[in-house]
């Protein structure tokens, strides 16, 4: 399976050093919907690129689309895509069934509220 990923982009990084498209930034977690980084590492990532385009650009809404925008730490943003083992265990939430056999409800998987996203997480991990 292809998965995509957004993130700051060092030209010059190896691909798994700081700023390469295999880095798992734990420096930078915490604050992530699903992110409890002192229990694992979190790679935010989509199956559609269009996806993770239209996330980086939702804050954005209604303003003028400047390069400056599309920037993060000083770094441009670049989008990778990541082969993922075959035998790789998903956990999809956004599947009814997983949602149910987890005593999980849609609200309460998509809502900002990282006081109820992040215990999920780390009980599915």
């Amino acid at each position: 399976m292809i998965l995509h990923r957004c993130f700051a982009w060092n030209k010059s990084a190896r691909d798994d050093a700081t700023d390469g498209p295999l880095w798992f930034p734990r420096t930078y977690q915490g604050d992530g919907r699903h992110d409890n980084p002192d229990s694992y590492g979190c790679l935010y990532l989509t199956d559609r690129p269009v996806s993770y385009i239209a996330e980086q650009l939702a804050a954005f809404r209604g303003q003028q689309l400047i390069a400056s925008l599309l920037r993060r730490r000083g770094l441009p943003l670049a989008l990778a895509d990541i082969e993922l083992d075959d035998n790789a265990i998903l956990i999809d939430l956004d599947d009814p069934a997983t949602l149910s056999a987890e005593r999980l409800r849609p609200s309460r998987v998509a809502t900002r509220a990282r006081s109820v996203t992040q215990p999920q997480a780390l009980a599915l991990y």
